[in-house]
């Protein structure tokens, strides 16, 4: 472990120094040039948040003509940055990038440490071989970095993650445990993806894919702010891996901040994974420990950063009607859907062809087709709480209406942080070669589009689709992959508990 941590930890470094070398050498401005629409938004724009400071400077709103649509807590975080000598902000994006590779590393690792239900394997094999009775399940399952409280049932579909490391499913066929035979593996082409999704090398793989993959490269040179947000979910995540309740709170709080539609619900799998085997009793008492303080959080950040907004010494309507408007301006002002200028997603050419009585339907319809989904995903993996936030963060990254080159990137990080889920999806070299193909052809067809003049809406909106079908399509094989694959290791595990029976 110490190895892998060593050799991620350079790749991060790595990572960080390219994307500095090509800001500093004006990449950024080429991409403005190129992709600008395919890599930032208004929403998760470093320009647009330049324009943002500059207004509040003004003592202006910074959400003034609609150029500026993220968060105010935003505002507070780059204003020093931006006011301080160039390419201060561009810094801070770097920094956030490596952390989040760090945090993704960390993650990996605790997943993958061994627990005491592994330290103890051999033990339970020597009981067994004096006749006592060891119980399968437990062989085939971690509890993270925590042990599994004395006294907490073990059932098959656990109340624990299945393990990452190989390690933990010694004597099991491999059929059950990657969806494959040692046939499969002679075929053409499968001897590299065995060797970039072998578990053992998953937190060098992690580090990797999210340092050098070109969407979360582009969406970091090209000054994409969002990664502030996907920085504190991920904390969060991390910190309830490890059983920290402050920190996961702290964490949660502050993503909620930066888009609380977008995070509100990884409150979900941070309270069940600090609750993870401990019973009802304790996932009650985790929720009114985490809720009150990532709610006081987020109105302590917003409330600050609204500091100068809030007339002093007057009456407290108008009080109220500065945060109120400061709120809806920033945080929630998403729902209205007044920009419609083309990005990857679908939203914007659907809304703009729609006739306008039935705008309002179709924008209740749009926002809670991914919230209907957000339950039943919870109860599927509600015995694996990370994968479950990782789930949650795709499913995010892909419904929202401003969507971003850095979505991508962050999926492919996500999956590959659980190698043999990912062994067990099927057309995932098609899927990935059409993403990658369809974001290769977004600008083409723009600049035929606005430019050139020589083609239409459809030819852009055409390449959304495409790109949209096939993220989408490797989101659900994942989460189908999960499920078989929980299936299988329990259905084993039943089998190997009635042969021992019989015998």
């Amino acid at each position: 472990m110490g190895g892998a941590w060593e050799t991620a930890a350079w790749l991060t470094v790595a990572g960080g120094a390219l994307r500095w070398a090509i800001v500093q050498n004006g990449g950024a401005k080429a991409l403005a040039a190129v992709a600008r629409s395919e890599i930032v938004t208004a929403a998760s724009s470093l320009e647009a948040l330049r324009e943002g400071v500059f207004l509040k400077s003004l003592g202006r709103s910074p959400y003034e003509g609609a150029a500026y649509r993220a968060s105010p807590v935003l505002l507070d975080v780059f204003a020093p940055l931006l006011e301080a000598r160039s390419g201060a902000a561009e810094a801070l994006l770097v920094a956030v990038d490596m952390a989040i590779a760090l945090i993704l590393v960390a993650s990996t690792m605790a997943l993958m440490r061994p627990s005491k239900v592994q330290t103890e394997t051999s033990t339970r094999r020597g009981k067994a071989a004096a006749g006592e009775e060891a119980n399968p399940i437990e062989r085939r399952l971690t509890a993270e970095t925590e042990p599994i409280p004395p006294g907490a049932k073990v059932n098959n579909f656990g109340r624990t993650d299945f393990v990452n490391n190989l390690a933990i499913h010694e004597g099991l066929p491999l059929s059950v445990v990657e969806g494959t035979d040692a046939a499969s593996k002679a075929k053409a082409g499968s001897y590299v993806r065995m060797a970039l999704l072998a578990p053992q090398r998953a937190p060098v793989t992690v580090a990797l894919l999210y340092m050098f993959n070109p969407y979360s490269l582009l969406a970091c040179v090209g000054g994409n702010v969002s990664s502030l947000g996907t920085l504190a979910a991920l904390f969060a995540l991390w910190r309830a891996l490890r059983r920290d309740t402050l920190g996961a709170s702290l964490g949660i709080g502050a993503a909620l901040s930066v888009n609380p539609l977008q995070y509100s619900s990884l409150l979900i799998p941070v309270v069940l994974q600090l609750s993870h085997g401990r019973g009802y009793k304790s996932l009650l008492l985790t929720i009114a420990q985490v809720v009150p303080v990532a709610l006081l959080t987020l109105v302590g950040l917003v409330r600050y950063s609204l500091r100068e907004s809030l007339p002093k010494n007057t009456a407290a309507p108008k009080a109220m009607l500065a945060v109120e408007e400061s709120i809806y301006s920033g945080l929630l002002r998403e729902v209205d859907l007044s920009d419609l200028s083309p990005n990857v997603g679908l939203w914007w050419y659907f809304f703009v062809e729609v006739f306008e009585e039935a705008r309002s339907f179709f924008k209740i319809a749009f926002r809670a087709s991914p919230l209907l989904l957000v339950l039943p995903l919870s109860v599927s993996f509600s015995h694996r709480p990370q994968l479950l936030g990782h789930v949650l963060l795709v499913l995010a990254e892909l419904s929202k209406q401003y969507p971003d080159a850095s979505g991508i990137g962050l999926m492919l990080s996500l999956f590959a942080m659980h190698p043999l889920t990912v062994k067990r999806m099927p057309y995932v070299l098609p899927l990935a070669i059409g993403v990658l193909s369809t974001s290769i052809m977004l600008p083409v067809m723009r600049h035929m589009w606005l430019t050139v003049g020589s083609g239409n809406a459809n030819y852009y909106y055409f390449q959304t689709l495409i790109c949209q079908f096939c993220a989408t399509s490797l989101f659900v094989h994942f989460v189908r992959a999960t499920l078989v694959r929980d299936r299988v290791l329990a259905d084993h595990a039943e089998q190997e508990d009635r042969h021992r029976k019989n015998a």
